[in-house]
């Protein structure tokens, strides 16, 4: 279901990493696209996260719109400390850590 309350039923990888771009693309706000990699703007700096494909790209698209432009981005004060991601997914999360000041950040992902 989207948030529009809509449905809409894929049966396969292909149409929902297309259904995943669509919806991202529209929705976020400062995300911009070069290339090969997603680039969005964070307190000054430009934060890039590179992708091999289409459905890492959509990927990269969401978290960096929800962890760097989203209401998360002021959820945790992380300065002076050290932080351990568990599930860093493409490790946007950890690179916001570090930009806000963080003394350490170890992350990992199975």
């Amino acid at each position: 279901m989207l948030k529009d309350g809509s449905k809409k039923r894929v049966s396969n990888y292909e149409e929902y990493a297309e259904l995943v771009h669509n919806v991202s693309y529209e929705e976020a706000r400062r995300v911009k696209y070069e290339k090969d990699r997603v680039v969005v703007s964070y307190r000054g700096r430009k934060v890039f996260l590179c992708y091999s494909d289409m459905p890492t790209r959509n990927i990269a698209t969401l978290e960096a719109d929800q962890n760097f432009s989203g209401e998360s981005v002021d959820a945790l004060d992380v300065k002076g400390k050290t932080v351990i991601d568990i599930g860093s997914s493409i490790a946007d999360t950890p690179i916001r850590f570090a930009l806000d000041g963080a003394k350490k950040v170890m992350a990992y992902e199975p």
